[in-house]
Protein backbone atom coordinates (compact mmCIF):
# COMPACT_ATOMS: atom_id res chain seq x y z
CA UNK A 1 0.00 0.00 0.00
CA UNK A 2 1.12 3.33 -0.79
CA UNK A 3 -0.12 7.43 -0.03
CA UNK A 4 -2.32 9.45 -1.77
CA UNK A 5 -6.94 9.38 -6.17
CA UNK A 6 -12.70 10.01 -9.53
CA UNK A 7 -15.22 8.92 -12.20
CA UNK A 8 -14.83 7.43 -15.22
CA UNK A 9 -14.05 10.29 -18.38
CA UNK A 10 -17.51 11.85 -19.61
CA UNK A 11 -19.25 10.96 -16.67
CA UNK A 12 -21.23 13.06 -14.71
CA UNK A 13 -20.19 14.24 -11.19
CA UNK A 14 -22.28 12.64 -8.34
CA UNK A 15 -23.25 14.18 -5.22
CA UNK A 16 -22.58 12.81 -1.71
CA UNK A 17 -24.82 10.98 0.82
CA UNK A 18 -24.22 13.30 3.69
CA UNK A 19 -24.92 11.18 6.93
CA UNK A 20 -23.64 12.58 9.80
CA UNK A 21 -23.98 9.61 12.80
CA UNK A 22 -24.61 11.64 16.12
CA UNK A 23 -21.76 10.20 17.77
CA UNK A 24 -22.95 11.23 21.22
CA UNK A 25 -25.68 8.37 20.54
CA UNK A 26 -24.95 5.01 20.78
CA UNK A 27 -27.99 4.03 18.69
CA UNK A 28 -27.65 5.62 15.78
CA UNK A 29 -24.00 5.10 14.82
CA UNK A 30 -24.87 1.36 15.75
CA UNK A 31 -27.54 1.81 12.91
CA UNK A 32 -25.58 3.24 10.58
CA UNK A 33 -22.26 1.31 10.81
CA UNK A 34 -25.51 -1.79 10.38
CA UNK A 35 -26.85 0.01 7.74
CA UNK A 36 -24.77 1.44 5.99
CA UNK A 37 -21.08 0.58 6.26
CA UNK A 38 -21.96 -3.26 6.29
CA UNK A 39 -24.06 -3.14 2.82
CA UNK A 40 -21.44 -0.98 1.44
CA UNK A 41 -18.85 -3.83 2.11
CA UNK A 42 -20.87 -6.34 -0.06
CA UNK A 43 -20.72 -4.04 -3.61
CA UNK A 44 -18.85 -6.12 -5.55
CA UNK A 45 -15.70 -4.42 -7.58
CA UNK A 46 -16.85 -3.89 -11.38
CA UNK A 47 -14.20 -3.84 -13.92
CA UNK A 48 -15.17 -3.68 -17.18
CA UNK A 49 -13.56 -3.04 -20.66
CA UNK A 50 -10.57 -3.46 -18.95
CA UNK A 51 -7.30 -5.35 -20.03
CA UNK A 52 -3.14 -5.63 -18.50
CA UNK A 53 -2.01 -7.39 -21.22
CA UNK A 54 -3.17 -4.48 -23.71
CA UNK A 55 -2.73 -2.07 -21.56
CA UNK A 56 -6.74 -1.07 -21.34
CA UNK A 57 -7.61 0.47 -18.58
CA UNK A 58 -11.06 0.39 -19.33
CA UNK A 59 -13.47 2.08 -16.50
CA UNK A 60 -14.90 1.19 -12.80
CA UNK A 61 -18.61 0.36 -12.31
CA UNK A 62 -21.04 2.98 -11.26
CA UNK A 63 -22.08 0.95 -8.08
CA UNK A 64 -18.92 0.56 -6.99
CA UNK A 65 -18.19 4.42 -7.75
CA UNK A 66 -20.59 5.24 -5.66
CA UNK A 67 -19.90 2.81 -2.55
CA UNK A 68 -16.33 4.09 -2.82
CA UNK A 69 -17.52 7.22 -2.52
CA UNK A 70 -20.17 6.42 0.26
CA UNK A 71 -17.20 5.08 2.39
CA UNK A 72 -15.54 7.47 2.21
CA UNK A 73 -17.87 10.10 2.96
CA UNK A 74 -19.12 7.20 6.40
CA UNK A 75 -15.65 7.91 8.01
CA UNK A 76 -15.90 11.32 7.40
CA UNK A 77 -19.13 11.58 8.83
CA UNK A 78 -17.90 9.72 11.95
CA UNK A 79 -15.22 12.27 12.15
CA UNK A 80 -17.50 15.15 12.28
CA UNK A 81 -16.64 16.12 8.73
CA UNK A 82 -18.20 17.43 5.68
CA UNK A 83 -18.86 15.40 2.27
CA UNK A 84 -16.99 15.06 -0.36
CA UNK A 85 -17.96 14.10 -3.69
CA UNK A 86 -16.39 12.36 -6.72
CA UNK A 87 -14.30 14.30 -9.45
CA UNK A 88 -14.90 12.70 -13.39
CA UNK A 89 -11.96 13.85 -14.61
CA UNK A 90 -9.86 12.58 -11.64
CA UNK A 91 -11.73 9.51 -11.62
CA UNK A 92 -10.27 8.68 -15.59
CA UNK A 93 -6.43 9.49 -14.31
CA UNK A 94 -7.06 7.23 -11.28
CA UNK A 95 -8.03 4.83 -13.60
CA UNK A 96 -4.78 4.67 -15.64
CA UNK A 97 -2.96 4.85 -12.09
CA UNK A 98 -4.60 1.72 -10.57
CA UNK A 99 -4.00 -0.22 -13.74
CA UNK A 100 -0.26 0.74 -13.88
CA UNK A 101 0.16 -0.72 -10.14
CA UNK A 102 -1.85 -3.42 -11.50
CA UNK A 103 0.16 -4.19 -14.40
CA UNK A 104 3.48 -3.46 -12.52
CA UNK A 105 2.61 -5.96 -9.06
CA UNK A 106 4.15 -3.14 -6.74
CA UNK A 107 3.46 0.95 -6.10
CA UNK A 108 4.85 3.97 -6.49
CA UNK A 109 3.77 7.52 -6.32
CA UNK A 110 6.32 8.81 -9.18
CA UNK A 111 6.29 5.89 -11.19
CA UNK A 112 9.09 6.00 -14.70
CA UNK A 113 7.82 6.20 -18.25
CA UNK A 114 9.67 2.20 -18.22
CA UNK A 115 6.63 1.19 -16.17
CA UNK A 116 4.45 -1.40 -17.57
CA UNK A 117 1.02 0.25 -19.12
CA UNK A 118 2.56 3.66 -18.31
CA UNK A 119 1.09 7.00 -19.10
CA UNK A 120 1.05 10.43 -18.51
CA UNK A 121 -1.97 10.94 -17.04
CA UNK A 122 -1.77 7.78 -14.90
CA UNK A 123 1.29 9.17 -13.55
CA UNK A 124 -0.03 12.33 -12.44
CA UNK A 125 -2.77 10.50 -10.70
CA UNK A 126 -0.23 8.25 -8.53
CA UNK A 127 1.49 11.44 -7.56
CA UNK A 128 -1.66 12.58 -5.67
CA UNK A 129 -3.64 9.64 -4.89
CA UNK A 130 -3.58 6.51 -2.22
CA UNK A 131 -2.42 3.73 -4.16
CA UNK A 132 -3.62 -0.09 -2.78
CA UNK A 133 -2.50 -3.69 -4.26
CA UNK A 134 -4.52 -6.70 -3.33
CA UNK A 135 -7.23 -4.47 -2.04
CA UNK A 136 -9.80 -2.68 -4.64
CA UNK A 137 -13.02 -1.14 -4.98
CA UNK A 138 -14.74 -0.35 -1.78
CA UNK A 139 -12.87 -2.58 1.11
CA UNK A 140 -9.83 -0.17 -0.41
CA UNK A 141 -11.19 2.40 1.72
CA UNK A 142 -11.01 0.39 5.50
CA UNK A 143 -7.79 -0.87 4.26
CA UNK A 144 -6.55 2.83 3.95
CA UNK A 145 -8.33 3.98 7.03
CA UNK A 146 -6.42 1.05 9.11
CA UNK A 147 -3.00 1.74 7.46
CA UNK A 148 -1.03 -1.26 8.08
CA UNK A 149 2.51 -1.81 7.25
CA UNK A 150 5.86 -1.03 8.60
CA UNK A 151 5.94 2.28 5.99
CA UNK A 152 2.87 3.88 7.08
CA UNK A 153 3.43 4.78 10.63
CA UNK A 154 2.41 8.35 10.08
CA UNK A 155 -1.00 6.96 8.77
CA UNK A 156 -0.77 9.25 5.53
CA UNK A 157 -3.50 7.83 3.73
CA UNK A 158 -6.33 8.13 6.59
CA UNK A 159 -5.32 11.17 6.96
CA UNK A 160 -5.96 12.45 4.02
CA UNK A 161 -9.24 10.63 3.60
CA UNK A 162 -10.14 12.37 6.72
CA UNK A 163 -8.59 15.76 5.85
CA UNK A 164 -11.19 18.67 6.69
CA UNK A 165 -10.28 20.34 4.01
CA UNK A 166 -10.42 18.46 0.80
CA UNK A 167 -13.80 18.68 -0.76
CA UNK A 168 -13.63 15.84 -3.84
CA UNK A 169 -11.48 12.71 -4.99
CA UNK A 170 -11.57 10.83 -7.29
CA UNK A 171 -11.39 7.11 -7.59
CA UNK A 172 -10.20 3.81 -10.15
CA UNK A 173 -10.11 0.09 -9.93
CA UNK A 174 -8.94 -2.89 -11.66
CA UNK A 175 -9.32 -6.31 -10.31
CA UNK A 176 -6.33 -6.38 -8.12
CA UNK A 177 -5.41 -2.48 -7.20
CA UNK A 178 -7.20 1.24 -6.56
CA UNK A 179 -6.49 4.16 -6.92
CA UNK A 180 -7.63 7.34 -4.51
CA UNK A 181 -7.07 10.99 -5.80
CA UNK A 182 -6.98 12.69 -2.48
CA UNK A 183 -4.71 15.46 -3.19
CA UNK A 184 -5.93 18.76 -4.38
CA UNK A 185 -4.09 21.89 -6.44
CA UNK A 186 -7.04 24.46 -4.57
CA UNK A 187 -7.86 24.70 -1.07
CA UNK A 188 -10.59 25.79 0.49
CA UNK A 189 -10.27 26.47 4.25
CA UNK A 190 -13.64 24.32 5.66
CA UNK A 191 -13.28 25.88 8.76
CA UNK A 192 -13.03 23.15 11.07
CA UNK A 193 -10.66 23.56 14.04
CA UNK A 194 -10.82 20.61 16.02
CA UNK A 195 -8.42 18.17 16.10
CA UNK A 196 -9.47 15.16 13.71
CA UNK A 197 -9.23 11.38 15.23
CA UNK A 198 -9.49 7.54 14.39
CA UNK A 199 -10.90 5.82 16.43
CA UNK A 200 -13.64 8.99 16.52
CA UNK A 201 -14.51 10.76 19.76
CA UNK A 202 -17.74 9.85 21.01
CA UNK A 203 -19.16 6.36 20.12
CA UNK A 204 -17.14 4.18 17.45
CA UNK A 205 -18.01 0.94 16.12
CA UNK A 206 -15.77 -1.75 17.19
CA UNK A 207 -14.91 -3.65 14.15
CA UNK A 208 -13.69 -0.34 12.59
CA UNK A 209 -10.42 -0.74 15.74
CA UNK A 210 -7.97 -0.27 13.02
CA UNK A 211 -6.28 -4.28 12.77
CA UNK A 212 -3.27 -2.21 12.25
CA UNK A 213 -3.05 -1.25 15.85
CA UNK A 214 -2.85 2.76 15.03
CA UNK A 215 -5.00 5.14 16.57
CA UNK A 216 -4.48 9.03 15.43
CA UNK A 217 -4.98 12.51 16.37
CA UNK A 218 -4.21 15.28 13.73
CA UNK A 219 -4.60 18.90 13.73
CA UNK A 220 -5.44 21.40 11.68
CA UNK A 221 -3.10 23.59 9.47
CA UNK A 222 -4.26 26.75 11.06
CA UNK A 223 -3.92 25.22 14.86
CA UNK A 224 -0.41 26.61 16.13
CA UNK A 225 -0.14 23.72 18.49
CA UNK A 226 2.90 21.05 18.20
CA UNK A 227 2.59 17.46 19.24
CA UNK A 228 6.70 16.76 18.21
CA UNK A 229 6.87 16.43 21.93
CA UNK A 230 3.68 14.74 22.84
CA UNK A 231 2.98 12.08 25.96
CA UNK A 232 0.18 9.96 25.14
CA UNK A 233 -1.78 8.08 28.28
CA UNK A 234 -4.95 6.26 28.12
CA UNK A 235 -7.39 4.69 30.47
CA UNK A 236 -9.73 1.32 29.58
CA UNK A 237 -13.05 0.88 31.48
CA UNK A 238 -12.20 3.18 33.96
CA UNK A 239 -8.40 1.30 34.89
CA UNK A 240 -5.04 2.65 35.74
CA UNK A 241 -3.55 5.17 33.16
CA UNK A 242 -1.22 3.63 30.99
CA UNK A 243 1.85 5.10 29.22
CA UNK A 244 0.71 4.59 25.36
CA UNK A 245 3.60 3.15 23.21
CA UNK A 246 4.13 6.23 20.64
CA UNK A 247 4.55 4.89 17.03
CA UNK A 248 4.72 8.71 15.38
CA UNK A 249 5.06 12.37 16.17
CA UNK A 250 5.04 15.74 14.13
CA UNK A 251 3.96 19.04 14.66
CA UNK A 252 0.34 18.08 13.56
CA UNK A 253 0.23 14.43 14.15
CA UNK A 254 0.24 11.36 16.94
CA UNK A 255 0.05 7.50 16.19
CA UNK A 256 -0.31 5.49 19.52
CA UNK A 257 -1.15 2.06 20.14
CA UNK A 258 -3.68 1.47 23.30
CA UNK A 259 -2.80 -1.05 25.57
CA UNK A 260 -5.31 -3.79 27.02
CA UNK A 261 -8.08 -3.66 25.10
CA UNK A 262 -8.33 -7.59 24.72
CA UNK A 263 -11.92 -9.13 24.03
CA UNK A 264 -13.67 -7.67 21.09
CA UNK A 265 -16.94 -8.85 23.03
CA UNK A 266 -18.78 -6.28 24.19
CA UNK A 267 -18.76 -1.76 24.43
CA UNK A 268 -15.20 0.01 25.76
CA UNK A 269 -14.30 3.20 27.01
CA UNK A 270 -11.39 4.24 26.23
CA UNK A 271 -10.10 8.18 27.90
CA UNK A 272 -7.23 9.61 26.28
CA UNK A 273 -4.80 12.33 27.28
CA UNK A 274 -1.85 14.12 25.49
CA UNK A 275 0.50 16.35 27.64
CA UNK A 276 3.76 17.57 26.20
CA UNK A 277 1.55 20.33 23.43
CA UNK A 278 3.57 23.04 23.05
CA UNK A 279 2.75 26.19 21.81
CA UNK A 280 6.05 28.36 20.66
CA UNK A 281 8.21 25.86 22.06
CA UNK A 282 6.10 26.23 25.21
CA UNK A 283 4.19 23.78 27.27
CA UNK A 284 0.00 24.18 26.60
CA UNK A 285 -3.04 22.59 27.70
CA UNK A 286 -3.39 19.13 27.57
CA UNK A 287 -5.74 17.45 24.92
CA UNK A 288 -8.58 14.45 26.15
CA UNK A 289 -11.23 12.98 24.36
CA UNK A 290 -13.20 10.12 25.07
CA UNK A 291 -14.08 6.86 22.90
CA UNK A 292 -16.66 4.25 23.31
CA UNK A 293 -16.33 1.20 21.46
CA UNK A 294 -19.58 -0.08 20.75
CA UNK A 295 -20.16 -3.70 20.22
CA UNK A 296 -22.87 -3.81 16.93
CA UNK A 297 -23.92 -6.98 18.11
CA UNK A 298 -25.60 -5.77 21.53
CA UNK A 299 -28.37 -3.83 20.95
CA UNK A 300 -28.15 -2.32 24.09
CA UNK A 301 -24.86 -0.77 26.04
CA UNK A 302 -23.15 -3.86 27.66
CA UNK A 303 -23.29 -2.81 31.27
CA UNK A 304 -20.01 -3.04 33.33
CA UNK A 305 -19.35 -6.25 34.79
CA UNK A 306 -19.50 -7.05 38.28
CA UNK A 307 -18.01 -9.74 40.48
CA UNK A 308 -20.27 -11.44 42.78
CA UNK A 309 -18.91 -11.15 46.44
CA UNK A 310 -16.65 -14.14 47.33
CA UNK A 311 -16.93 -16.02 50.05
CA UNK A 312 -12.90 -16.42 50.50
CA UNK A 313 -11.04 -14.39 52.63
CA UNK A 314 -10.66 -10.84 51.32
CA UNK A 315 -6.82 -9.83 50.00
CA UNK A 316 -6.14 -5.99 50.05
CA UNK A 317 -4.24 -5.50 47.00
CA UNK A 318 -1.03 -3.33 47.63
CA UNK A 319 1.16 -1.37 44.60
CA UNK A 320 4.28 -2.93 43.72
CA UNK A 321 7.69 -0.48 43.11
CA UNK A 322 7.64 -0.50 39.12
CA UNK A 323 10.92 -1.98 37.40
CA UNK A 324 12.56 -0.78 34.80
CA UNK A 325 13.29 -3.21 31.80
CA UNK A 326 16.31 -1.25 30.62
CA UNK A 327 18.05 1.78 30.99
CA UNK A 328 17.36 5.40 30.77
CA UNK A 329 19.20 7.33 28.20
CA UNK A 330 19.38 10.42 25.82
CA UNK A 331 19.97 10.32 22.38
CA UNK A 332 21.10 13.46 20.14
CA UNK A 333 24.20 15.38 20.07
CA UNK A 334 24.34 18.12 23.32
CA UNK A 335 24.70 21.44 21.12
CA UNK A 336 22.48 24.45 20.78
CA UNK A 337 19.77 23.77 18.07
CA UNK A 338 19.88 19.99 18.24
CA UNK A 339 17.29 18.25 19.97
CA UNK A 340 17.34 15.61 22.60
CA UNK A 341 15.46 12.82 22.53
CA UNK A 342 14.41 10.33 25.78
CA UNK A 343 15.20 6.54 25.39
CA UNK A 344 12.84 5.59 27.62
CA UNK A 345 12.55 1.38 28.99
CA UNK A 346 8.91 0.03 29.73
CA UNK A 347 8.15 -0.38 33.56
CA UNK A 348 6.95 -3.73 34.82
CA UNK A 349 3.66 -3.72 36.26
CA UNK A 350 2.42 -2.32 32.89
CA UNK A 351 0.06 -0.22 34.49
CA UNK A 352 2.85 2.08 35.95
CA UNK A 353 2.37 5.79 35.06
CA UNK A 354 5.49 7.10 33.72
CA UNK A 355 6.09 10.82 33.51
CA UNK A 356 9.45 12.17 32.29
CA UNK A 357 11.10 15.49 33.46
CA UNK A 358 14.02 17.22 31.80
CA UNK A 359 16.68 18.62 34.32
CA UNK A 360 19.37 21.48 33.71
CA UNK A 361 22.61 21.00 36.59
CA UNK A 362 19.88 19.12 38.11
CA UNK A 363 17.10 21.33 38.52
CA UNK A 364 13.38 20.86 36.79
CA UNK A 365 13.53 22.61 33.80
CA UNK A 366 9.79 24.30 34.02
CA UNK A 367 7.43 22.86 31.31
CA UNK A 368 10.18 20.16 29.79
CA UNK A 369 7.95 16.95 29.90
CA UNK A 370 8.33 15.22 26.32
CA UNK A 371 10.29 13.19 24.94
CA UNK A 372 12.41 15.34 23.80
CA UNK A 373 14.03 18.49 23.73
CA UNK A 374 15.41 21.28 21.37
CA UNK A 375 18.96 23.14 23.21
CA UNK A 376 19.04 26.31 22.89
CA UNK A 377 22.36 28.97 23.35
CA UNK A 378 21.92 29.46 26.78
CA UNK A 379 22.20 25.78 27.92
CA UNK A 380 25.28 25.70 26.84
CA UNK A 381 27.66 24.50 29.60
CA UNK A 382 24.79 23.23 31.80
CA UNK A 383 24.61 19.10 32.50
CA UNK A 384 21.25 17.94 30.70
CA UNK A 385 19.40 14.94 32.11
CA UNK A 386 16.86 13.17 31.98
CA UNK A 387 14.42 11.96 34.93
CA UNK A 388 11.69 9.43 34.60
CA UNK A 389 9.51 8.63 37.16
CA UNK A 390 7.06 5.49 37.20
CA UNK A 391 3.88 5.38 39.81
CA UNK A 392 2.26 1.76 40.72
CA UNK A 393 -0.89 2.48 42.47
CA UNK A 394 -3.38 0.07 43.59
CA UNK A 395 -6.49 1.71 46.03
CA UNK A 396 -4.34 4.02 47.82
CA UNK A 397 -1.36 2.32 48.18
CA UNK A 398 1.34 3.94 45.77
CA UNK A 399 4.95 2.87 45.05
CA UNK A 400 7.31 4.96 43.00
CA UNK A 401 11.00 4.46 41.33
CA UNK A 402 12.66 7.70 39.85
CA UNK A 403 15.74 6.82 37.47
CA UNK A 404 17.91 9.90 36.32
CA UNK A 405 20.12 9.65 33.24
CA UNK A 406 23.71 10.59 32.68
CA UNK A 407 24.02 14.06 32.04
CA UNK A 408 25.31 15.75 28.85
CA UNK A 409 27.00 18.15 28.81
CA UNK A 410 26.18 21.50 26.30
CA UNK A 411 28.95 22.25 24.16
CA UNK A 412 28.81 25.70 21.52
Amino acid sequence: MASNAGHPAGAAQETAQQRVPATASRAEVRRDYLDVWLPLQKIPTTWTGGDVATCQEGRTGGQTQQGILDAVNYARDLAGLGPVVMNAAWSAKAQKAALMMHAANRLSHSPDPGWPCWSEEGSEAAGRSNLYLGRTGVPSIGGYLDDPGSNNAAVGHRSWILDPDIVRVGAGSTSGANALWVVDTQWPSSGHTEPVTWPTAGWFPRPLLPISGRWSLSTVPADPRSLESAVVHVSVDGGPRVLADVEYRSRSRVVYAVPGLGSNVGDRRVVVSISGVELDEAPTADIGYEVRLLDPDQAAPTPTPTTSPSPSPTVTPTATTPTAAGRVGIRGRARPRSTLRAKVPTFDPSSSVVSLQWLSDGKELRGRTGPRLVLRGRDVGHRISLQVTAVHEVDGSTEETVVVSTAKVVRR
